[in-house]
This record gives C-alpha cells, structure tokens and sequence, in this order.
C-alpha cells in the first residue's frame, strides 16, 4: 500500500489536464490502483438542495457513465455522516443495508462499501463510492486516513479546474479591464485609456464579475492576483 506521503506525488500529474471528463477519469484510475479497489463510482455534490448526482465510474477497468443517478442525501445517514466529517469511512452491516435504499448498488454478493468524500477546501463537492475490494484489504484506521487524504487532495485539484476554467472565459478586453482596475483606475479613467466609452467599460467589468462568479472589483482583483493571472 502505498504510504500517506507519496499520495500528492502520484496526484501531481493530474494538475495538467485541462479537460474534466480525463481527469475525473485519471482520478479514479489513480484511485482503484493505489488503493487495491476494483470499482469506482465518482458523484458529484451539491450543498444547495443536498443532491448527490452521478457522473463517472471504472468497474473491472471499464469506464461507466452514471448520470442518470439522482440522490437526496437527507434520506441516506451515511452519506450525511461522510459530508459532515469530511472522512472516508467504511460501512458494512447494518450501516450498508442503509443503502440498500438508494441506487447504487450493482451486485447480489455486494456486502459493504467504502465512501470517500472529495473536498476543495472545507467544502464537499463530491464522493467516491466503492463496493469490491481485493479480499485481503483491511479498512483500519491508517487506510481510511490515507483515503481521506486522497479525496482532499483530488478534490482540491477539482476545485482549482473550476477556478482556471472561469479565467479562461474572460475575453481580452475583460482582462485589460480588471488589469486597469487593479491599478486604481475609475470607469471615466478607463474609458479615456482604452478609446472607449464609460458605459461600455462597466458593461465589462459586470461580465467579468459574473463569469468570475464574484460581488464586485475588488474581489474579482484579489481573485486574479491571487491566480496571477494579472500583476
């Protein structure tokens, strides 16, 4: 099993992948292999409504495509219990036939599973759920923690391709626009710089604004510093 330290290096190379649908793919590949697991099925999360929605999942190293699922995770305790601690846990028993509810189970032999939470800071924004394991696989204490680890660290990467996807959509005017604004510029300022008028100006800061998915200049500034994106 590989050790706790060497998790973020075997995730690096995910950082490069510019298309989701790869690296959801690459996370769940990356997953199954480290970890001794023979399927994978990756839910995307939403706090607004508790929804849990199907995306992609590897079973046997066939790729799954599962967007028909559709949960509400106020009706699944251990699901609540994985998103409110932030921690892989393994269920079985009892707590499994909890399950047996929702629509995720694919097999008669099936008798526990493993639920890996991803998360992009403190926020949950998806979960990996696994069935079949190799027999000799032992879900104590250091392995869920090595687990969870993995699901921080994926969904960080996540997290981070929503952000670069956002920049990407500014226009070049937008840009030069947040570029003059980071300056101390004004709008009337702007307007003389660049050849254009007042209102056209403001027309796109509030298209960046929204494509950034942020409340006003300032915080669309900070976000782009922060990305340097613009200096």
């Amino acid at each position: 099993m590989m050790m706790k330290q060497n998790i973020q290096e075997t995730l690096s190379n995910l950082t490069s992948f510019s298309n989701q649908d790869e690296l959801l793919i690459g996370i769940l590949e990356k997953y199954t292999r480290i970890f001794s697991i023979r399927d994978a099925f990756l839910y995307r999360y939403s706090s607004i409504g508790y929804l849990a929605e199907g995306v992609i999942g590897i079973s046997h190293s066939k790729v799954i495509h599962i967007r028909s699922e559709r949960d509400d995770v106020r009706s699944l305790p251990v699901f609540n219990s994985v998103i409110r601690d932030r921690e892989a846990k393994y269920f079985t028993g009892i707590e499994f036939l909890k399950l047996m509810t929702s629509k995720h189970i694919f097999s008669s032999d099936v008798n526990s599973s493993i639920i890996v939470p991803l998360c992009a800071g403190p926020i949950v924004v998806g979960f990996i759920i696994s069935y079949q394991f190799d027999e000799d696989t032992t879900f104590d204490q250091e392995l869920l923690s090595s687990l969870t680890l993995f699901g921080r660290l994926s969904g960080n990467i996540l997290g981070n391709l929503g952000e670069s996807k956002k920049i990407d959509t500014l226009s070049r005017r937008e840009l030069e626009v947040m570029q003059h604004i980071s300056w101390g510029e004004s709008s009337s300022e702007m307007a003389d710089v660049m050849g254009i008028s007042e209102s056209t100006v403001n027309q796109y800061v509030k298209s960046a604004l929204t494509k950034l998915d942020v409340n006003n200049r300032t915080q669309a500034v900070a976000e782009l510093l922060r990305k340097g994106v613009i200096s």
